[in-house]
């Protein structure tokens, strides 16, 4: 299969999953044949920085790093940080947002406040209206393992079908490169993501 470009920035937490979910796209984008190229932004993510992760598909997707306006999908595993990165999508662009937050050190010590989720849900409208809201955090916590919103949030993607990439090699991806115990968790994780666009 020939993809031109497709761009996905992955926005999140350090603990969030943000480089696990870019290996799984990655892997799978590579079992299918595409190029494939990867670019992840660390801030002090073993303290619950920043993290970003850049996957780029396609013949045309030369630099890891996906230029401003390019992102054909935003994922944000955290409603800020995802809203930190919105000049990367494109006009019109895919966003999945997990409505979730973590306080920043900058909130945490009171020199600032954290904007509402719906505050932040609006400036993407300023750019795009396919916005998807999703209670991922929710969903992993009820599976048992909060660490599974990254897992729900691509089984959302998935399930959009916009991806050039089958769910059948999803899935493998999925199976590979999370641990053995965890495996069935994540599997079930995918399916109810996939569900909530495909009931």
């Amino acid at each position: 299969m020939k993809t031109t470009e497709f761009n996905i920035a992955i926005a999140g937490v350090g603990g969030q999953g943000v480089t696990l979910l870019a290996r799984i796209l990655g892997n799978a984008a590579i079992k299918e044949g595409l190029s494939v190229r990867i670019g992840e932004v660390y801030g002090a993510s073993q303290r619950g920085g920043s993290v970003v992760s850049h996957i780029r598909f396609g013949e045309n997707a030369f630099s890891p790093i996906i230029p401003n306006g390019r992102a054909d999908v935003l994922l944000g595993l955290e409603v800020s940080e995802a809203a930190r990165r919105i000049r990367a999508l494109k006009p019109n662009g895919l966003v999945i947002l997990n409505v979730y937050k973590i306080d920043p050190v900058e909130v945490k010590t009171g020199l600032s406040e954290y904007p509402s989720i719906s505050r932040l849900v609006n400036a993407f409208k300023l750019i795009t209206d396919q916005i998807i809201t999703v209670n991922a955090t929710d969903i992993a916590t009820d599976l048992g393992d909060v660490r599974l919103s990254n897992i729900v949030l691509l089984g959302v993607l998935a399930g959009l079908s916009v991806l050039p990439i089958s769910i059948k090699t999803l899935r493998q991806s999925i199976w590979g490169n999370v641990p053995l115990a965890m495996r069935n968790l994540n599997m079930k994780a995918f399916k109810i993501g996939f569900n909530l666009r495909n009931p």
